[in-house]
């Protein structure tokens, strides 16, 4: 059998594990992760100053607020179809297109 002083001491070793992963994990979920909107900050801020809506771009572009979500947390690649009616209706000037949609997140 195994003593109440081993059983305790594999306990805390067990929760000292425990405990360093949760924060190794935290600590990575923390950091900036390619994807989680970053690369069209300037979009969003070119969508809320003119006042837009996603349910209102989602029904211009005709797809879903779903599928506006995962375009602008760069999860689906945007069709160049919808990059024309953004910079339509944002009144985005063709030779700044670029700085809304950069190209590889740049």
């Amino acid at each position: 059998m195994f003593t109440n002083e081993f059983i305790d001491t594999l306990a805390d070793k067990i929760s000292e594990r425990i405990n360093k992963n949760f924060i190794d994990s935290r600590a990575v979920k923390d950091k900036p992760i390619p994807g989680n909107g970053e690369r069209f900050g300037k979009l969003r801020k070119r969508i809320h100053a003119n006042g837009m809506t996603h349910e209102y771009l989602a029904e211009k572009l005709r797809i879903s607020t779903a599928t506006l979500s995962r375009r602008m947390t760069d999860k689906s690649p945007w069709l160049l179809s919808e990059i024309y009616v953004l910079i339509e209706l944002l009144q985005i000037p063709n030779d700044r297109m670029h700085e809304y949609f950069p190209k590889n997140g740049k």
